[in-house]
């Protein structure tokens, strides 16, 4: 849901996230972080994959980005020393957008939209785990039942990509 004109998302778009900026029907997921930043684009959204992850490690990254101004950088570990009261400020203050945003999508599911909920850390558990949260989001994307699901083609992907690389 960005501009991809400007760096950040452009360096995402170069890097392989080919989609990245495209809201419009030629993709079926749209990444964002609304309603904490607003998207450069309008748009309706059928179904929702909320993307969680521990608000400890969370906040973290988002510190990292906001320092490195960067997806793929780091910062030195001395940062975290000369700048304690930044770095308390910034928990403080993402706390409470990180509760909030969570908040919001999980009204929405209350709603009435279908809400689809991956944690994170899940996905780093391994083959089985992995295979399991690729097969019930493929379904969901797809609204198909176990017995639609089983023999199809999209199974069959799911199977390849939860495979250990």
């Amino acid at each position: 849901d960005a501009d991809v004109r400007k760096r950040l998302i452009a360096d995402l778009y170069e890097g392989g996230l080919q989609g990245e900026g495209f809201v419009d029907h030629s993709v079926h997921v749209v990444k964002i972080h609304y309603p904490d930043i607003d998207g450069a684009w309008a748009f309706i959204a059928e179904k929702i994959i909320l993307l969680v992850r521990n608000p400890l490690d969370a906040i973290v990254s988002h510190f990292v980005f906001g320092v490195s101004k960067a997806h793929d950088r780091s910062i030195p570990p001395s940062t975290w020393e000369k700048f304690p009261e930044v770095w308390r400020g910034w928990v403080q203050q993402e706390i409470q957008i990180w509760a909030e945003f969570h908040d919001f999508w999980l009204k929405a599911a209350e709603e009435g939209v279908p809400v689809h909920i991956v944690r994170y850390e899940d996905i780093l558990l391994g083959t089985p785990t992995r295979a399991k949260i690729l097969h019930d989001l493929t379904k969901f994307m797809l609204s198909a039942s176990d017995d639609q699901f089983r023999d199809s083609v999209a199974a069959r992907y799911v199977e390849m990509a939860a495979e250990e690389p």
